[in-house]
């Protein structure tokens, strides 16, 4: 499991939506890292918008939307807060806005 976050850690970061969905869910359940809903958030909400960005596929920003409505109903507003403003700053640095 440590294996498969590493790499889909590195397509994630090269903007890959499926990978950064399958970051968010393995985040979310603990599976292969620690388990944190920020983090889980953070990737699910970039793969979002990177779907809807580049018109990619309809369904995958449904499962996307999906899984991060399920992750957001376990967090504090203030891990909401934490993780659109770590989101932000990613987006921002790699330019999907």
């Amino acid at each position: 499991e440590r294996k498969a976050v590493v790499l889909f850690r590195k397509s994630a970061e090269k903007r890959f939506a499926p990978s950064q969905i399958n970051l968010g869910i393995m985040y979310s359940q603990g599976s292969g890292v620690e388990q944190d809903l920020i983090e889980a958030f953070l990737w699910l909400n970039i793969a979002g918008r990177a779907v809807a960005e580049e018109g990619g596929d309809l369904a995958l920003d449904e499962e996307g939307r999906d899984l991060l409505g399920v992750v957001e109903e376990q967090m504090t507003a203030g891990q909401i807060t934490e993780a659109l403003r770590r989101s932000s700053v990613w987006m921002k640095t790699n330019q999907i806005l």
